[in-house]
């Protein structure tokens, strides 16, 4: 359970940073109106590709490379999925595209429902269906692999990286077997 909630936190603590800002008709009207708040989230550019796009990819690689994966995670279908919030105050929205014990894998979205991210969350000991889901991702987004192992054999907490146009952003304590990953189109890529 406090893997869970480390790994919930972490995932937060990515997404739900929020900086606060002001309009000049906003500081016009006086301290006793609310200001608008801006996430993180809201600042990143769009994913590359549609999320049904990103999906059918993941499924379709997974399937034809069963010989490859010891087992075949398919994601499921988005548009039967609910917008859930990342936590409880106004934050970025999420669909958890899988979950098992072991990993989830979730779309980030803005709260007017702007696909941003993709993120992988392993909450406990790695296995082949965690390592097959993960490497499935980096071969869709065609991302070099060997990013992942550098950074699983490092002694580095955090790292990010950016090739083919996607930022990817590494965070790991693996004394709890924590690690996250999060997908994003690079905001130096147009």
């Amino acid at each position: 359970m406090k893997k869970i909630f480390v790994a919930t936190m972490i995932l937060i603590l990515m997404v739900g940073c929020s900086a606060k800002t002001d309009t000049n008709e906003e500081k016009n009207k006086g301290k006793d109106n609310e200001e608008k708040k801006i996430s993180v989230i809201d600042k990143l550019p769009n994913f590359p590709m549609p999320l049904n796009t990103f999906v059918k990819e993941f499924n379709d690689n997974a399937k034809s490379n069963k010989d490859v994966f010891n087992k075949i995670i398919l994601l499921q279908n988005p548009s039967k999925l609910e917008f859930k919030p990342m936590n409880e105050k106004d934050g970025p929205l999420h669909k958890v595209l899988y979950t098992n014990d072991t990993f989830n894998i979730n779309a980030v979205f803005t709260n007017d429902k702007q696909f941003k991210r993709v993120t992988f969350v392993q909450m406990s000991k790695p296995d082949t269906d965690t390592t097959s889901a993960l490497l499935n991702i980096f071969s869709i987004l065609d991302i070099d692999s060997n990013y992942l192992n550098d950074f699983l054999e490092s002694d580095e907490k955090h790292m990010s990286i950016s090739e083919k146009g996607y930022k990817v952003i590494f965070s790991q304590d693996m004394s709890m077997y924590l690690l996250t990953v999060s997908f994003e189109k690079d905001n130096n890529k147009k």
